[in-house]
């Protein structure tokens, strides 16, 4: 079980001594936390229990971020490949295998916008 430092937020790991008895030493701030009476034992599991569920939701958050943040990377990165396939196309004898590369790659920028118009609906 762990739950973060009252002090200074540092994640400690809730011990347990020779009676029993719950308690918490932070070696970032110095600070030792006893708990010695049964309700403020349940109170520390409640607490750690909160915050291990805060975690996790914030681990996934954070892994929708991410992807996110890829998705768009990859759009940047295809927009970039499209304009100088178009450039490498020519303007007066146009080179129709490079135009058609361009075409497939904008489709695709297309299609990784929809997917993120879709993710964002599904959050709404």
């Amino acid at each position: 079980m762990e739950t973060p430092c009252f002090l200074c937020g540092t994640l400690l790991t809730v011990r347990t001594d020779k009676n029993g008895k719950l308690y918490l030493i932070c070696d970032s701030c110095g600070s030792q936390h006893f708990i010695r009476r049964k309700p403020g034992m349940e109170r520390l599991k409640e607490v750690a229990h909160y915050f291990q569920h805060q975690r996790m939701e914030l681990v996934a958050r954070m892994e929708s971020l991410f992807q996110l943040q890829a998705r768009l990377n990859e759009i940047d990165a295809l927009k970039k490949e499209v304009k100088r396939l178009d450039f490498e196309a020519g303007r007066i004898f146009r080179d129709e295998e490079k135009l058609r590369a361009r075409d497939a790659v904008q489709k695709r920028v297309e299609a990784l916008l929809a997917e993120l118009e879709r993710t964002a609906e599904q959050i709404d």
